[in-house]
């Protein structure tokens, strides 16, 4: 392009001199002409002396000049003209070819400055300081992540050295690293320092530091980059600080933990499991056990189990097994494991803990012997209660039934009332004794598990009205008012015969505590879940917490001013919570000193029989079953103080 531009320029200058000659020519025969003309002014005599021809012949040269210097003249200008012509063409061309040019420059300028634009605002969203320094240190450029992190404008540290602004106490050492890159022996600075902060304080940061360039002025070059590393100081710390605090609390923990690969190789284990296992410190366990699940656990079988377990769980496991200790004593552990996995599900290693339960262990055993004795001796009790209770039952009932005749004189007369009365006496404490024997032979069956119910349909309503009356004498001595409120009372799937001895029991108590001109109330009443309760209250002189409990104990007795009938066995209440169980209910008790007494017989739900339930078939169950209990040894029509509380 430079070469045609200078073609033309020479071109342009040749028709610049062509036109300047012709202007001369014409110029010249002008001035001939008119010196002509002039002469023949001033001296027409000179003119009119030439001869005709002479003048003819100079006019005709004349002429013949101008005609050639004309047509010379002529024939440049021609080309003259042809040569702008194309040279303008040329020029429009070039003219064309530059517009061209300078459009795509501007574009790319435009492209250029996007760009820039772009790789500005990449370099200001990074989260660390990008920067670039001259030879001397000082800051030619500064994204704005620098204002972020120091808090100072980048066009006020513009200029400023890198060197004032780190801490004073790495300014040397980062001077001497700084020219060490810029001569080249060393190919990046990279230092942890502090750099300062607009409120006058010091953040830690990463510094790197590079040779970028040269400049067109020859001079170098450097860029870097600061990384704020405060905050990852500071998690750090808290990292170190909690690694610290947990590794103490492994450390000084009372039980046993481990990290185990699955082929029995100990990772790491704290001083409490290496105690367990009789070894003095950790790094003596870790060293001298190759394969635990050999040489440490008892039952290899029983091990592989566990593992096995433990790679199929997702969660951890429990067991207790016994290991062996480094002397080769065999102790009682209780593991509690996971299995670590990687995303593949292979197991990395077991970690877990270890108790020694060695002692619960012979606790357990001990417990175990003694409650297989206590059961023995419970038994051997039972038993002996059982064989004692039928041994004493047959000379009982000789006594009683020979003293029954006697006094029912049934061979004549006695002649001596003193003998009538004696006879009275052995009647009425034989069977006062054999109604002790009844009740303890019942509580050791029960205890025993080998008491079981005769069930029927029980007609609660009945039982109750059959115990007031044989009671009816007591309650009319001790002028008692009773008040029964069964009208609604549901019939229960149960024994007869044992509801008719709680009943007893209680409606005897609540008459023997209850003063004269007192209350004794039977009520019932469907529990929220629909049990039956049924109850037996009295204004009677009540219990404290302390009585409560004596009451409610084997062989309890409470002793009080109205106790008429002197002691008793103390087994009456314990009957009734016995029997009461046997039904899968409860036996409440409630009572206020001073107040009175409430006892309370939970009946199950499901033993609460519902009207349109009752058959025929059940009806004559409850009468085979009333006329079975009517021949029962176990109750006498009578009842004495003296099997209750």
């Amino acid at each position: 392009m430079a070469g045609k531009n200078s073609k033309d320029f020479q071109l342009f200058k040749k028709v610049e001199n062509i036109s300047v000659l012709h202007r001369y020519v014409v110029f010249l025969l002008v001035i001939g002409l008119a010196s002509l003309g002039l002469v023949s002014l001033i001296s027409p005599e000179y003119v009119f002396a030439l001869d005709a021809k002479i003048v003819a012949r100079l006019v005709i040269a004349l002429s013949v000049v101008v005609l050639i210097v004309s047509a010379v003249l002529i024939e440049a200008a021609y080309r003259r003209n042809n040569d702008m012509r194309k040279r303008t063409q040329r020029f429009g061309i070039h003219n064309r070819s530059l517009r061209h040019e300078l459009d795509r420059l501007e574009d790319l300028n435009r492209s250029l400055r996007l760009s820039e634009n772009k790789n500005k605002d990449i370099i200001d969203s990074v989260k660390d300081v990008i920067f670039e320094t001259d030879e001397s240190g000082r800051f030619i450029f500064l994204n704005l992540r620098w204002n972020k992190v120091t808090g100072f404008e980048t066009e006020q540290s513009i200029g400023q050295s890198l060197f004032s602004m780190v801490h004073p106490d790495d300014q040397v050492d980062i001077r001497q690293e700084f020219d060490d890159v810029l001569k080249g022996s060393k190919e990046r600075l990279h230092s942890y320092t502090q750099i300062r902060k607009s409120d006058g304080t010091f953040g830690a940061i990463e510094l790197s530091l590079t040779v970028t360039g040269r400049a067109k002025s020859g001079k170098i070059r450097l860029g870097g980059m600061m990384t704020d590393i405060e905050e990852r100081r500071r998690t750090e710390r808290a990292l170190a600080d909690a690694e610290k605090k947990y590794r103490n609390i492994v450390q000084n923990a009372a039980g046993g933990i481990y990290q185990l690969t699955p082929e029995g190789l100990y990772l790491s284990a704290n001083p409490a499991l290496a105690r367990i296992l009789g070894f003095s410190t950790s790094e003596s366990l870790l060293r001298d056990v190759k394969n635990a699940n050999e040489s440490i656990y008892v039952d290899e079988s029983e091990r592989e189990k566990f593992i096995r377990k433990l790679e199929k769980s997702h969660e951890g496991a429990q067991h207790e097994t016994q290991v062996y200790k480094k002397d080769g004593t065999v102790i009682w552990v209780n593991e509690n494991a996971r299995a670590v996995k990687d995303d593949s599900g292979t197991i990395l290693f077991i970690e877990g803990s270890i108790e020694d339960i060695t002692e619960r262990k012979k606790s357990e055993l001990l417990i175990r012997d003694a409650k297989t004795q206590s059961d023995l001796a419970n038994r051997a009790k039972s038993e002996f209660l059982s064989n004692m209770s039928h041994e004493l039952r047959t000379p009982l009932n000789s006594i009683i039934g020979f003293s029954e005749m006697i006094k029912n004189e049934v061979f004549g007369p006695i002649g001596e009332k003193a003998y009538w009365e004696y006879a009275n006496d052995i009647y009425e404490s034989g069977q006062g004794l054999l109604r002790v024997i009844n009740e303890i032979l019942d509580i050791s069956r029960i205890e025993a598990g080998e008491r079981q119910l005769n069930e029927s349909l029980v007609d609660v309503r009945g039982v109750v009205n059959e115990c007031l009356g044989l009671l009816e004498h007591k309650v009319k001595n001790n002028e008692l008012t009773v008040t029964v409120a069964l009208d609604k009372t549901p019939d229960i799937i149960g024994e007869a015969l044992s509801v008719k001895q709680m009943m007893m029991n209680l409606l005897s108590n609540a008459i023997k505590f209850t003063p004269k001109d007192g209350r004794v109330t039977i009520s019932s009443d469907i529990g929220v879940d629909g049990q039956l309760l049924l109850s037996v209250s009295d204004t009677g002189v009540g219990l404290d917490e302390d009585g409560i409990k004596k009451a409610l104990s084997p062989f309890g007795q409470v002793n009080g001013e109205l106790n008429r009938s002197g002691s008793g066995t103390g087994l009456g209440l314990t009957l009734v919570d016995s029997l009461i169980n046997l039904h899968g209910g409860e036996f409440e008790l409630f009572s206020q000193k001073g107040i009175g007494t409430t006892a309370t017989l939970v009946f199950p739900a499901e033993r609460v029989a519902k009207k349109e339930g009752v058959t025929d078939v059940q009806k004559q169950k409850q009468s085979q079953d009333d006329v079975e209990e009517s021949v029962d040894t176990s109750f006498d029509d009578s009842f004495s103080d003296d099997d209750l509380v």
